[in-house]
């Protein structure tokens, strides 16, 4: 087992993250001499990183006994049991057996399927902007997916070397551990930390543990053999001696394994606990790419590992038995604390298992750690108030009230009105004073209806009026029932052809055999359903449009009843301020800049190639009727949005009144209609999932049909679930053109879309008709 004494250190570029380690515990387990140079993420996108690995990932090794520079860590395991391990496969398998071609086969799997799958679960659960439980459960259910992929094939390769000799697995390929059983080992282990899920693999379970288990039992024979050679051979060659020296250099070099403890007159590998300021602290997760080698919390698999637990012995140098003192944790925090521990050591196998333990034990463990540990800074003492603002008695504690206590405080109140603007003289009247408060929140509901702004703005009047704003549910419930500003104005179906004209009955047609099953028309991008050409020209029935409108509007309401009682924990003004829904007071707007190269002039000498600034706007602006104007311009939202009405395009029909500031804007406005997503858009996600993507079809050059996918977001402090406007921001999902002639669809570069931003704007009216 001893690793080889001539051979140079090969570096490894890399120490955390979920790739890195995988190379770190092939080169241990093969006893190759290495040297370990951490790369942080920011250094990775750096020019002197980039000229080792283009891709600008981790790891990379240079092996200076071969002049090889290499990365991608699946080709890097690859070479190493190619070049080192031909000869004994130790990790490997015979040249050209079927045993060498199913171990690169796995190995293909584990850098293919379970590291993309990993990393994109862990980015849209803990780094990606925005939440979008959508793909969260994609790629956690990817995790369970190829987990028992390795658990089928753990199972049959049980099978078919169950009672062999020397038989200890299961393990994937050849009845021994390979080096393609390590490569999954990191992912795996940091899988189950963040998600759990273990029990439901017990064979995965098994072949993990028994790996954790053999690189310490490999680390533990190694410091053996390193132990003897330093009693039985004080006369080595020098080269020799510099190999047994290499577990005692500094940290940044790691060969085949290390000490479990301090050697004598080195730093511990582990900070003790009990002193706060040099606890280390946990690093934080940074968000890079998504792809295979994502970033996450910095474990290295051959550290040496933390000294065991107060029921076991190890030797010092001198080979005496001492005890560490360390007694086997009782409490959440003192699991935690070992948890922490066994992190920081890279024993990754018994770190999950006390986080675990500590977790079920105190769900809240974290934060009495981190309080014990991280302490926050004791506040200022407040400066004295001076002596003639000094409280005579003792002064009182007061504690914070919730909100919702505060609104509850003001029931008993009433409106108060104005006092009298010259003393001695009769207060203006009141007439709100003294109305009932049914008749009152009647008028309250009739504001609501005009403008839900200024309805809101009546609870900054008097405590009374902000009581009944804050909690008369039957308000709250007609506006979002109603068409004015709630639900009841969101369209779910298409209300009109792309070029405004009125429904067709193959328009009917279609519908109806996409909601009765019959075709998945409606469920991707493809041509529509056939239909007789004569249906598709001939205009639908007012009395077809009117079943259909009342059909729709009953369908509509049911839904907005079962999210009422499931998602919005039965508040209808938590309903309105939370839902997706599209606003029609304003303009979404969508600024873009970009940068191109300009012609360098041929008569003037330039230091540098001129560039470019590209500024454009684009604009949609939406109807209650489904209606939708669209346009792509360098004008300015200031010369543009006022213009942006139906009425412009009446004024402008046919090239009439080209004299006119907005004659430049009729010409380039697009007409389309609008509708939000609905379960037949998405029929493997769920009603809420597809809640809040948005469809926009208009007219486009020579007959083409534009399509926008759409979602509806929130920007600002209701982004990250603060107070704030919401339904204010729409990103791009997709962007398409149709040919009607030819029925196919072409894709559009979305290299420079920006997300859209809601404005505002007065001259539109409260409700934007």
């Amino acid at each position: 087992m001893s690793p080889p004494t001539n051979l140079k250190p090969i570096k490894v570029y890399g120490k955390g993250g979920p790739n890195p380690p995988k190379v770190a515990m092939v080169l241990s387990e093969l006893g190759i001499p290495h040297e370990i140079q951490e790369i942080s993420p920011s250094e990775v996108k750096q020019p002197s990183y980039l000229a080792i690995n283009p891709n600008g990932r981790l790891p990379a090794i240079h092996d200076p006994n071969t002049d090889l520079t290499l990365w991608e860590s699946g080709a890097i395991l690859d070479y190493l049991v190619e070049r080192y391990d031909s000869a004994s496969h130790r990790l490997s398998f015979p040249a050209g057996s079927t045993e060498a071609q199913h171990a690169r086969q796995w190995l293909f799997f584990q850098t293919t399927g379970q590291g993309p799958y990993y990393g994109q679960a862990h980015w849209f659960e803990r780094s990606h902007p925005e939440k979008l439980p959508s793909a969260v459960e994609r790629y956690k259910a990817e995790i369970k997916r190829v987990t028992g992929v390795l658990e089928g094939q753990l199972e049959r390769e049980k099978e078919k070397y169950a009672g062999r000799e020397g038989f200890d697995g299961p393990w994937l390929v050849g009845g021994k551990m390979s080096y393609v059983d390590l490569a999954f080992v990191p992912w795996q282990v940091v899988a189950w930390k963040l998600y759990g899920g273990e029990d439901e693999f017990p064979l995965v379970k098994e072949w993990i543990g028994k790996m954790l288990a053999q690189l310490e039992s490999f680390r533990e024979q190694w410091r053996a053999e390193v132990r003897a050679r330093l009693a039985g051979a004080p006369g080595s060659s020098r080269q020799s001696q510099r190999h047994q020296q290499q577990p005692q250099q500094a940290s940044n070099i790691a060969p085949a394994a290390g000490p479990s403890r301090p050697v004598a007159g080195t730093a511990p590998a582990v900070a003790p606990r009990g002193n706060p300021p040099k606890a280390p602290q946990k690093q934080k997760e940074v968000p890079q790419d998504i792809d295979d080698d994502l970033v996450l919390v910095s474990h290295s698999f051959d550290e040496p590992l933390a000294a065991p637990a107060a029921t076991t012995s190890s030797s010092s140098d001198t080979g005496r038995p001492q005890s560490s003192g360390k007694r086997e944790p009782v409490t959440a925090l003192e699991h935690f604390e070992r948890a922490v521990e066994k992190e920081a050591a890279g024993n990754l196998g018994d770190s999950l298992r006390l986080y675990r333990q500590a977790f079920k034990m105190d769900e809240n463990v974290d934060k009495k750690y981190r309080n014990k540990h991280f302490p926050k800074p004791p506040p200022k003492p407040a400066e004295p108030a001076p002596a003639k603002d000094a409280p005579t008695g003792a002064s009182k504690v007061e504690t914070a009230q919730s909100m919702k206590d505060l609104i509850k405080s003001f029931s008993t109140m009433s409106i108060t009105p104005a006092p009298p603007e010259i003393e001695g003289t009769p207060p203006p009247p009141c007439p709100l004073a003294s109305l009932p408060e049914e008749v009152l929140a009647h008028i309250l509901r009739d504001v609501a209806l005009i403008d839900v702004g200024d309805f809101m703005r009546m609870a900054q009047v008097c405590k009374r009026l902000a009581y009944l704003v804050a909690t008369e549910d039957r308000i709250w419930r007609r506006i979002c029932m109603g068409p004015e500003f709630g639900f009841g104005g969101m369209h779910y179906y298409w209300q009109c052809q792309v070029n405004w004209g009125s429904l067709t009955e193959g328009d009917l047609i279609r519908e109806a055999t996409e909601a009765e099953g019959e075709t998945e028309s409606g469920t991707a991008l493809g041509p529509p359903a056939p239909v007789p050409l004569e249906a598709d020209k001939t205009p639908a029935s007012r009395s077809a449009l009117a079943e259909r409108a009342e059909r729709l509007a009953g369908e509509n309401a049911a839904n907005t009843l079962a999210f009422f009682g499931s998602l919005y924990s039965r508040s209808w003004q938590r309903m309105f301020r939370l839902r997706p829904r599209v606003r029609f007071g304003g303009c979404y707007i969508s600024t873009v800049n970009y940068m191109r190269p300009g012609q360098a002039s041929h008569s003037v000498a330039t230091w540098a190639a001129p560039v470019h600034i590209v500024t454009y706007y684009r604009y949609l602006r939406f109807f209650r009727d489904g209606t939708v104007l669209s346009l792509l311009t360098t004008a300015e939202p200031g010369d543009v949005v006022h213009h942006l009405t139906r009425d412009m395009l009446v004024l402008h029909k046919g090239g009439a009144n080209p004299h006119l500031p907005s004659a430049n804007i009729a010409k380039s406005v697009l007409r389309g209609r609008w509708r939000l997503a609905r379960a037949a858009d998405n029929p493997e996600a769920s009603l809420s999932e597809v809640e809040g993507d948005l469809i926009v079809e208009t007219e486009g050059v020579s007959n083409y049909i534009y399509r926008l996918d759409l979602a509806l977001r929130s920007a600002g402090k209701a982004a990250q679930g603060g107070s704030g406007p919401r339904n204010n921001k729409l990103i791009w999902k997709g962007f398409y053109s149709y040919s009607p002639l030819t029925g196919e669809w072409a894709d559009f570069s979305m290299r420079n879309a920006k997300p859209y931003y809601y404005s505002r704007v007065k001259s539109y009216g409260a409700k934007g008709e």
